[in-house]
């Protein structure tokens, strides 16, 4: 008497959850078929790449090593025991997160005063890679510090910029802002202030560069800023800060 062959069933209801950048967890309802079964997961890059591959003999499980920021067809292979008999479950799409990048601040700005109306800036760049920098430039005025329009100050890829059309004989505070194109995210430097440009009727001999916070030889001004380590979030200057505001 001949034994009827078993008819297998595939898994269903297969779900897939993100676990960060790099795996995926992967569930399902288990076959209604009687005997042991176990379960073989692939993982298949939509636009292309290496398939990743689990099995197992319960009913979830966790694929690991995947590309950060890739989706991925995952589906659910049931097999009984003993047998070559398979059975597909569906199959679902997972994505995995893309991988979280800290932006740090430039640091050590140095400012030099050119003349009546420019004053240079540089400074280290991020550790972070890929940033990109934007110069504010702020000017006292009536006892505060109010925040100018630099054409040309965002989206720089250097370390350095010359800001230009500045009122001669006047006090500015300069500060780079760090951001991180495709995210959100931004880091401030520190500030260099009391930064002067040369009168527009400049003395003969090297006093006409004002000294508070700069040499007085060549006119720089530095700054550490926050440093390399620390993400700093700038002051919001509504209007302006008082003269005597701690600068650092």
């Amino acid at each position: 008497m001949s034994t009827a062959p078993i008819f297998l069933k595939g898994p269903t209801d297969v779900v897939a959850i993100t676990q960060g950048s790099s795996s995926i967890e992967v569930s399902w309802a288990p076959s209604t078929t009687q005997g042991t079964i176990s379960y073989t997961v692939s993982a298949v890059p939509i636009g292309g790449g290496a398939t990743v591959t689990a099995g197992t003999s319960g009913n979830t499980v966790l694929l690991t090593g995947l590309a950060p920021a890739t989706s991925y067809k995952i589906g659910v292979t049931a097999q009984l025991q003993g047998t070559k008999r398979t059975a597909k479950g569906g199959t679902v799409t997972g994505k995995t997160q893309a991988v979280k990048v800290r932006l740090y601040g430039a640091s050590n700005l140095k400012a030099r005063t050119l003349s009546s109306s420019s004053i240079q800036l540089s400074w280290s760049p991020s550790s972070t890679p890929g940033a990109l920098y934007r110069v504010l430039v702020w000017q006292l005025q009536s006892g505060v510090y109010s925040l100018l329009s630099v054409p040309g100050s965002t989206n720089l890829a250097g370390t350095s910029f010359t800001v230009t059309g500045l009122s001669p004989g006047g006090l500015f505070r300069l500060q780079v802002q760090a951001s991180l194109p495709g995210t959100n995210q931004t880091a401030m430097s520190g500030t260099i202030s009391n930064v002067a440009t040369m009168r527009a009727t400049a003395p003969s001999s090297s006093s006409q560069l004002p000294t508070a916070s700069q040499e007085s030889s060549g006119g720089f001004a530095s700054g550490n800023g926050i440093g390399d380590n620390t993400s700093y979030q700038a002051p919001t200057f509504n209007g302006g800060v008082p003269l005597d505001e701690d600068e650092n």
